[in-house]
């Protein structure tokens, strides 16, 4: 009896080279979504990191600025830097002892004698001071501080706690410094790092900040209303 032979068929070359073609055309659609998805990944991610110092440069500066009389509290501009004095909080006086006042008091903190002074508002004029120290105090009902002071000042008139400040553009985030201290970075690194970076103009009823982007992206301004008044 004969015996029959099993033929085992498998791939032709060019079977196999179809299959090869397929297998590359899938890797690279695979790989061009995962680099599309990659690349919209990192956008969104540098979009949010820009919204965000945009945003904190908005809050930090719109609060010292809206507060400012930018005649007698801007006190330098820079290319890239604004000096001022930051206001912390106020209130009335309501009770005036030999070295101390007390102020109905309301701010972003509590004033820090290291570092604060105390601007009173006067009707005609304003007088600065040092603290010298805090205590609690209370102005009738409503709560208050006691600040020891080297001045006096009448009851009824205003009071503002301050620290003299300076805003930078420097190493593309926006930073602050205390006096002598060192810059202290508020924001991720998003500016433009050369150029005019930060550039804050200001007439009588509000002041500009117009902040540089990198690449071809146009400059950004924000605009805070000021005019503190006596």
């Amino acid at each position: 009896m004969a015996t029959r032979l099993r033929v085992h068929e498998g791939m032709t070359l060019v079977e196999c080279l179809v299959a090869l073609v397929l297998a590359s055309l899938v890797s690279a659609a695979v790989i061009s979504v995962l680099a599309t998805q990659n690349r919209l990944l990192r956008g969104l991610t540098a979009t949010s990191s820009d919204a965000e110092a945009l945003r904190a440069t908005a809050a930090v500066l719109g609060e010292d600025l809206r507060w400012s009389d930018p005649a007698r509290d801007i006190q330098a501009i820079g290319g890239d830097s604004v000096v001022l004095r930051a206001f912390r909080g106020g209130g009335r006086v309501c009770a005036v002892m030999t070295d101390a006042i007390t102020v109905e008091y309301q701010g972003a903190r509590a004033p820090a004698p290291e570092k604060d002074s105390l601007l009173v508002l006067t009707g005609v004029g304003e007088l600065a001071f040092a603290i010298r120290d805090v205590t609690g105090a209370a102005c009738g009902p409503r709560p208050g501080i006691r600040l020891h002071v080297d001045g006096t000042a009448s009851a009824g008139a205003y009071a503002l706690v301050f620290e003299s400040g300076s805003y930078f553009l420097r190493d593309r985030a926006l930073r602050y410094r205390l006096g002598n201290e060192g810059r202290q970075p508020l924001t991720d690194e998003r500016f433009a790092a050369g150029g005019h970076r930060l550039r804050v103009t200001h007439d009588s009823t509000a002041a500009a900040a117009s902040l540089a982007w990198p690449g071809e992206r146009a400059p950004m301004e924000l605009r805070f209303p000021v005019g503190r008044t006596q």
